[in-house]
């Protein structure tokens, strides 16, 4: 006895040894997926990372921003949020919001296929090097021990296409030290 999927099509699959029902995953062409997400997105050039590292800086509240305007065709799946401080502890807030807040410095992302195409958001990923008030809606807030790196993701946050929607990543320093954040993101 086969099995089909709702539209009559075969699917490929069988019962395990415990009688409990599994099932190959393939694309919409039929081939067999066998790679994580995240691996096909660099091997197709659609894996980003931006990052912004100031060596001396004051107590403040910095920001790092991936925004996603309505008009990039994309949608951003961003997987990673990392964020360390090297002058000692450090809050640090993830939040969301609807309006691109256009930071004073550009941040380069990085196709991490080498040599693959820019970012379709390339001209809307910012850093503040100044005083930043937390602005949006909180998303997560972790505490920043020093030196040592903090995830700041525990599932990808979707920022969808046509949605102008972002993230912005917050660190509030209390000392003068390093600053070191980065975010990475798949787009499709």
């Amino acid at each position: 006895m086969g099995f089909t999927n709702s539209d009559g099509s075969d699917l490929i699959g069988g019962l395990n040894p415990s009688c409990i029902g599994q099932a190959l995953e393939v694309d919409a062409s039929g081939r067999l997926i066998t790679q994580d997400f995240i691996r096909q997105a660099v091997i197709a050039g659609q894996d980003f990372i931006v990052n912004n590292t100031s060596p001396s800086l004051n107590a403040n509240t910095y920001a790092l921003s991936v925004f996603n305007p309505a008009n990039s065709g994309k949608s951003i799946l961003i997987y990673s949020v990392r964020m360390a401080n090297g002058g000692g502890p450090s809050i640090q807030q993830l939040t969301t919001g609807t309006s691109d807040p256009a930071y004073g410095n550009s941040a380069t992302p990085i196709n991490t296929k080498i040599g693959g195409a820019a970012s379709a958001i390339a001209t809307h990923v910012t850093y503040a090097t100044t005083n930043q008030s937390v602005s949006g809606t909180v998303l997560i807030i972790e505490p920043g021990p020093q030196n040592t790196p903090v995830e700041m993701l525990s599932a990808p946050v979707l920022l969808p296409a046509g949605s102008a929607k972002g993230l912005i990543a917050f660190m509030t320093t209390f000392s003068n030290g390093y600053l070191a954040q980065s975010m990475r993101w798949i787009e499709f």
